[in-house]
């Protein structure tokens, strides 16, 4: 029987042809298939477009993850004396591990450790309250995925600010003089505190990753609904999650070697924390990104609280402070003890905003019926 092109397709399946309406359902083995010419054209599209992404995609991040990680570590070194040149021979002599009573200053007063300790269990507070969060996000769908994958990444971010101060806290309270702290076990205990630092970049970049991921799952779902091809949601600059354990493991191998190592011991701790700039800014990007969806045609997609995204930025933010803050009160004559409470205080706000506002935005979308 003759048929028009127009009205008909031929659809080939196991090494049949089926004529078939184009706007009609059509079974093959085993498979249902329903839609039109313009719509096997775009799915034909997008195929091509999601091929040219992946490659793309994978350039993109061994690229980056070559450059970015000794970039940042360059960064991580130079910026805290851009602004007060002084500090970097009064406060950031480097010291490889290796301290000497004349330039060491290293704080044992309760003032330092006891600090730690509470702020060690406010994080594993957290952490636990995280895990317990994850386990009952329902991962049935990919962004579901997407949102116990933020409480899993949350989860450890928070331990590892746990046990830095817990080890932190325990070395300031037993090692007294740098004829201890030349000791291997002080190097081994040291590294933990700020190595766990450098770590946690990695958690707060996927992070970031996850909330741009929801992002363009959301942006795909959108072009299905509305017929369009993929080109305007291309994601090639979403780095990967290996991207990330690159990053931190370069940046703590660093740690390790003494590449973060000062005469003052705290000094390693600010130098840590300005390496962790590039996953703030990726983390922050990522979850602004995803909360200024929710206030345009996407909200029943999922939902950011907006006094939620306030206490996710300031989180991340509030630290900044410290790092020119922590020359000044030095030279302000206050015991060492007393400068390392108020930047322990700062850390404890800071954290715990980090914790509460991704706690809340989980939450939200774990009780939230999305579906694909």
């Amino acid at each position: 029987r003759k048929t028009t092109t127009s009205k008909k397709f031929v659809h080939m399946c196991s090494g049949k042809s089926i004529l078939t309406p184009t706007s009609a359902s059509f079974v093959t083995s085993g498979c249902t298939f329903t839609g039109t010419t313009k719509q096997r054209s775009l799915t034909m599209e997008n195929q091509t477009v999601v091929q040219d992404h992946s490659t793309a995609h994978l350039v993109t991040n061994v690229f980056l993850t070559i450059f970015i990680p000794p970039i940042t570590f360059i960064f991580a070194l130079w910026f805290p004396f851009t602004y007060d040149p002084a500090a970097k021979n009064a406060y950031y002599v480097s010291a490889s591990y290796v301290y000497d009573p004349i330039n060491t200053r290293f704080d044992n007063s309760p003032w330092t450790y006891v600090t730690d300790y509470i702020i060690c269990l406010w994080m594993t507070f957290g952490c636990v309250s995280m895990r317990n969060l994850g386990k009952k996000c329902p991962a049935n769908n990919s962004r579901g995925i997407e949102v116990k994958n933020i409480c899993n990444d949350t989860c450890i971010l928070l331990g590892l600010y746990a046990v830095s101060v817990l080890a932190g806290g325990y070395c300031h309270q037993f090692f007294k003089g740098s004829e201890q702290m030349n000791s291997w076990v002080f190097r081994l205990l040291w590294t933990i505190t700020v190595g766990s630092v450098t770590y946690a970049g990695t958690y707060i970049g996927l992070i970031g990753t996850s909330f741009l991921n929801i992002l363009r799952i959301n942006n795909e779902k959108i072009c299905e609904k509305k017929r369009t091809n993929m080109k305007d949601v291309r994601s090639s600059l979403i780095l990967t999650r290996w991207f990330w354990h690159a990053f931190g493991m370069y940046l703590t191998v660093m740690c390790a070697i003494g590449g973060m190592s000062f005469k003052r011991p705290a000094a390693d701790i600010f130098i840590a924390g300005t390496s962790q700039f590039v996953p703030s800014v990726y983390a922050v990007v990522g979850a602004m990104l995803a909360f200024l969806q929710t206030k345009k045609e996407h909200r029943h997609f999922h939902s950011f609280p907006k006094y939620a995204i306030v206490l996710y930025i300031t989180g991340f933010f509030l630290n900044t402070p410290l790092l020119p803050g922590y020359p000044m009160l030095l030279r302000s004559n206050l015991k060492l003890g007393t400068v390392n409470a108020i930047m322990h205080v700062t850390l404890s706000i800071s954290w715990g905003m980090q914790f509460l506002a991704i706690y809340w935005y989980c939450n939200v979308n774990r009780s939230t019926k999305i579906k694909d």
